[in-house]
C-alpha cells in the first residue's frame, strides 16, 4: 500500500493545481520574484505578496508569477487562522480549510478583475480555475475556456488532465496530459502524469514507458516515485527487484535518502537475504540522515539474522536457527514473512510440523499473504490437514482476535440519505477510505466493483468513505466514470476519518465480518494481494448462516 513508507497518497489539491510553472520572462518580474522568495524565506509574507503582485504586473503572462502571488496569499490566510495551535486534527483541518477558502474568495475577486481587463489572456482563467477548489465542474469550466483561448496554454491542458484524472477518467486525461507534453516540451511533469494514466488501464504499457521516462529525467524530482509505483504494481519479487536495482543504479542515494529501499530489502530477503544484507550495510555508509543513521542499523542485523537462520537450516543445525530466529527483531518498516517462513521451515524440518503449521496459521490470519498461505498449506498436508480445515484454523484464529469496528451513521452521495454501518450487520462489509485524487485510490475502485458484481449486494457490501471534504464535488463524477455502483459515503468534517478510525491516509481498506468486526486490513497494490482478498472473501461467504459464521469464532 502507498502510504508513509509504502504507497502514500496524501491530497493537498493546492499544489495538484497550483505545481505548473513556466519560465517568468522580463527582467522586473523574474526581480520582483526573488525578491519575494527571499521576503518570504524571512517569513515576511506581506512584503512577498506585494513582490509577487508587482511581478505579475510586470508580466502578467507568467504563471510562475501568478503562481507565487496565490501561493503567498493563501499562506498569509493560513497563518493568520492559527492552524498551528489546533487542538486536534479535525480542527487543524477545519482551520486550514477555511484559511483557504477565505483566501481564495478574495483571489477570485481579483482575478475576475483582471480577466474582464484581458478577456484575451488565457493565464486569469488558468488561474480562476486554481481557485475553485471546492468545485470540480468550475475548475474545470475555467480551464477549459483557458484551453480555449490558448491551445498551445500547457497549464490548462495540465489542469484539465488533472480534473479528468480526479473524475476517473483516464483516458481523456492521457490526451490533455499529452497535449501539456507537446505544448510544452520543458513540462516533464506532464510527461509524468500521461505516463501514470496507463498503470490502472495497461500494465505492460505503463511499465514500458515507466522505464523509458526513468532513464530519460533521471534528475527529475518524480523519478523515483515513478519506479516504486511500478514496483508496487509488480507481482514477481524479479520483477520488483529488477525495478528497484534501477532506482538504486539511476539515483544516489543523496537524493533517495533510502525511499523505496525498504522494499528493495524485502524483495532481497525473501529470495537471497545474503542480497538484503548486502543492501543494508551499503546504505549503512550511503545514508546520513538521523532518521537513517538509526533505522538502517535494524535493518543490518535483521539481515544478519536471516542470512545465519538460512545457514543454520541448511547445515542442519534446526534448534540453532529456532533460536536465532526467537532472538530476531523485525524493524517496524520491514516485512516479518522472511523470519515467519524461516522458522516455519526450522521447525518442521526439527519434526515440529504441528508448531510449523500454528505459526503460520497465526501469521496468515493477520497477514493474508500468498507465499505464507503456500507454505501453511504444505506444512498443513503434512499434519494430515486438508484445505478447508486449514482455511477454517485460519478464521477460527482471525475470528479470535477480531474486535468490533467503531460504528457510524454517514450520508451516501447517491441518495442523499444516511447509512449505518450497523445496517449491515449479517453481511460481510470491506470498508474502503479513498479520495478523488488519490491515484492509488482510483486505481483499486474498479476492482472493489469486481468484487461488489461478483458477491455483492445481498451478501457483500462496500463502503467507499471519501476522506477529502475538499473534493465532494468530484465523488459522483468519479463513481460515473469508473461505472461504481457500490456505495460512496461523504465524512461529516475534515479530518473525520483521522479522529474515528486514525486515518491519515489513504488508500485503506477494512475487512468487516457479518457481526461487525474487523478481521483485516488488506492490501491491494499487487494483483497477487487482490487474489488473497478475494479468495478471503469468498471463504467468509461460503458461511451463510450465524450457525456457520460462529466457526471463526
Amino acid at each position: 500500500m502507498r502510504k508513509t513508507s509504502k504507497r502514500l497518497c496524501v491530497a493537498v489539491v493546492a499544489v495538484v493545481l497550483l505545481a505548473l510553472v513556466a519560465p517568468c520572462s522580463g527582467d522586473d518580474a523574474a526581480q520582483h520574484i526573488k525578491q519575494g522568495d527571499a521576503f518570504l524565506k524571512n517569513h515576511n509574507t506581506a512584503k512577498a505578496i506585494a513582490e509577487f503582485r508587482a511581478a505579475v504586473d510586470s508580466n502578467p503572462d507568467s504563471v510562475e508569477a501568478h503562481k507565487k502571488y496565490i501561493r503567498a496569499t493563501q499562506e498569509s490566510y493560513l497563518a493568520a487562522s492559527g492552524f498551528s495551535k489546533a487542538a486536534n486534527f479535525e480542527e487543524l483541518r477545519k482551520r486550514m480549510d477555511g484559511a483557504y477558502a477565505a483566501a481564495d474568495a478574495k483571489l477570485r475577486v481579483t482575478y475576475e478583475r483582471w480577466a474582464q481587463q484581458h478577456p484575451d489572456k488565457a493565464v486569469y482563467q488558468w488561474a480562476l480555475g486554481t481557485l475553485w477548489r471546492g468545485d470540480s465542474e468550475k475548475s474545470q469550466h475555467y480551464f477549459s475556456r483557458a484551453l480555449a483561448l490558448d491551445p498551445n496554454f500547457a497549464p490548462a491542458a495540465e489542469s484539465l488532465g488533472n480534473v479528468a484524472e480526479m473524475c476517473g477518467d483516464e483516458t481523456e486525461a492521457g490526451k490533455y496530459f499529452s497535449q501539456a507534453a507537446a505544448a510544452d516540451p520543458k513540462d516533464i511533469e506532464a510527461q509524468f502524469r500521461y505516463v501514470e494514466t496507463f498503470e490502472n488501464t495497461d500494465l505492460e504499457k505503463y511499465r514500458a514507458l515507466t522505464e523509458e521516462f526513468a532513464h530519460r529525467f533521471p534528475d527529475y524530482e518524480r523519478t523515483s516515485q515513478a519506479l516504486v509505483y511500478l514496483a508496487d504494481r509488480l507481482d514477481g519479487d524479479e520483477d520488483k527487484i529488477h525495478v528497484l536495482e534501477e532506482l538504486r543504479a539511476l539515483i544516489p542515494q543523496s537524493r533517495l535518502h533510502g525511499y523505496g529501499m525498504d522494499k528493495l530489502f524485502g524483495a532481497y530477503a525473501r529470495l537471497q537475504p545474503e542480497k538484503a544484507l548486502a543492501l543494508a550495510q551499503g546504505l549503512s555508509t550511503e545514508l546520513t540522515e538521523p532518521y537513517n543513521v538509526k533505522r538502517i542499523p535494524q535493518w543490518v542485523d535483521y539481515a544478519k539474522a536471516l542470512v545465519s537462520i538460512r545457514a543454520s537450516i541448511d547445515d542442519g543445525k534446526y534448534a540453532a536457527a529456532l533460536d536465532e530466529a526467537s532472538k530476531a527483531v523485525v524493524p517496524q518498516d520491514l516485512d516479518s514473512l522472511p523470519l515467519a517462513l524461516l522458522k516455519a521451515e526450522a521447525q518442521e524440518r526439527s519434526g515440529d510440523a504441528h508448531a510449523a503449521y500454528e505459526g503460520l496459521v497465526t501469521f496468515v490470519a493477520k497477514n493474508p499473504d500468498s507465499l505464507a498461505r503456500s507454505a501453511l498449506l504444505k506444512y498443513g498436508s503434512a499434519i494430515s490437514k486438508s484445505t478447508d480445515q486449514t482455511e477454517a484454523d485460519v478464521w477460527q484464529a482471525r475470528g479470535h482476535d477480531a474486535q468490533p469496528v467503531t460504528t457510524f451513521e454517514l450520508r451516501n452521495y447517491a441518495t442523499g440519505k444516511n447509512v449505518k454501518l450497523s445496517d449491515y450487520r449479517g453481511r460481510v462489509v470491506l470498508l474502503n477510505f479513498f479520495f478523488p485524487t488519490c491515484h492509488t485510490c482510483r486505481g483499486e475502485l474498479p476492482f472493489l466493483q469486481k468484487l461488489y458484481d461478483e458477491y455483492g449486494p445481498e451478501r457483500l457490501v462496500i463502503l467507499a468513505l471519501n476522506i477529502e471534504t475538499t473534493e465532494d464535488s468530484a465523488v459522483l463524477s468519479l463513481f460515473k466514470n469508473l461505472k461504481l455502483s457500490f456505495i460512496p459515503l461523504q465524512s461529516p468534517t475534515a479530518g473525520w476519518a483521522d479522529v474515528t478510525f486514525d486515518i491519515k491516509s489513504a488508500p485503506v481498506n477494512m475487512l468487516i465480518d457479518q457481526e461487525g468486526r474487523l478481521l483485516f486490513k488488506p492490501e491491494l497494490d499487487s494483483t497477487y494481494q487482490r487474489k488473497d482478498l478475494e479468495r478471503s472473501i469468498g471463504e467468509l461467504l461460503a458461511s451463510n448462516s450465524k450457525a456457520d459464521s460462529s466457526n471463526v469464532h
